[in-house]
C-alpha cells in the first residue's frame, strides 16, 4: 500500500475498513474484478486509487504491470512457468480534493494519539519504523 496524497491519522481507519472488506472477498475474484472492488471499496470511502500489478523479484524481473496491462504481459510471456502477481494499491488522491492540508488538524489528531501508538515511531533512510500495533504504510508527497 503506498499513497501519492498527504494522510491524517483518521484516514487510516478508513483504509484499514477498506483493506478488510476487500480481504474478505478476495480469494474469489480475478484480476480485474479485484481492481474494480478496489476502486469501489476506496471510492465510497473517498479515495481514488490505482492497482498495479507486482511480480514477485526475479519473476520477471519485479517488473511492475500498470492495470489494463496485466493480459498483454503474460501473453507475452506464455510458457514460462511463473507465480501469480501480487497486487499493490496506490492512493492516488481524493474523491472531493482538498485544496490544502490540514496540518492543525493532523497536530490535534496526533496529539491525541487516535492511532494508538503508545511509542512514536522513528524516521530512518529506509522509511519509517512504527511500533508493532502500527498499520504498515508508505506516503510518497
Amino acid at each position: 500500500m503506498e499513497s501519492q496524497i498527504e494522510l491524517y491519522d483518521s484516514d487510516i481507519f478508513v483504509i484499514e475498513e477498506a483493506l478488510r472488506v476487500i480481504n474478505s472477498f478476495k480469494h474469489t475474484m480475478g484480476f480485474g474484478e479485484f481492481t474494480d472492488a478496489v476502486e469501489h471499496e476506496f471510492g465510497t470511502r473517498g479515495f481514488t486509487t490505482r492497482v498495479v500489478w507486482v511480480f514477485p523479484d526475479g519473476t520477471p524481473d519485479g517488473t511492475e504491470v500498470p492495470d489494463g496491462m496485466l493480459e498483454i504481459y503474460l501473453a507475452a510471456k506464455r510458457g514460462q512457468s511463473m507465480p501469480a502477481p501480487s497486487p499493490s494499491i496506490v492512493i492516488t488522491g481524493r474523491v472531493n480534493p482538498i485544496t490544502e492540508f490540514d496540518h492543525e488538524r493532523m497536530s490535534f489528531e496526533v496529539q491525541r494519539d487516535i492511532l494508538g501508538i503508545d511509542t512514536p515511531g522513528a524516521l530512518t533512510k529506509g522509511g519509517i519504523i512504527t511500533p508493532s500495533k502500527s498499520v504498515s504504510f508508505s506516503q510518497k508527497g
